[in-house]
């Protein structure tokens, strides 16, 4: 391997759990912060067939989206990445060589 202290991964510390309600709030009363919108909430939930979740469930589910917005992105600047402290960037060795031309000449490569 080129470098092996590059494949060392640290075990990641367990986050303390959420707690979810046992009856949850009308989601229409929770704080929403800055990705998770009232707006954008009711978007996404129009996408969800009518009847398929009953109203506890509904709420359920957007405490947890509303709680967890970060896992959410909606521009390419709030995307997100693995810590290079956890995951550093991985190295994959390589050969130097010449691709051959009958690989090249065939429809093994599309």
């Amino acid at each position: 391997m080129p470098n092996p202290e590059a494949h060392f991964y640290r075990e990641i510390p367990l986050t303390t759990l959420t707690e979810l309600p046992t009856h949850p709030p009308d989601y229409r009363t929770l704080s929403f912060g800055q990705r998770i919108t009232l707006e954008r909430l009711e978007l996404m939930l129009a996408k969800i067939t009518p009847g398929i979740l009953s109203k506890e469930e509904t709420d359920l589910i957007t405490f947890i989206v509303v709680t967890r917005e970060f896992a959410f992105a909606f521009q390419y600047s709030e995307k997100g990445s693995f810590s290079s402290e956890y995951y550093p960037d991985y190295e994959f060795p390589t050969i130097e060589h010449t691709p051959s031309k009958v690989f090249a000449s065939t429809n093994l490569i599309s």
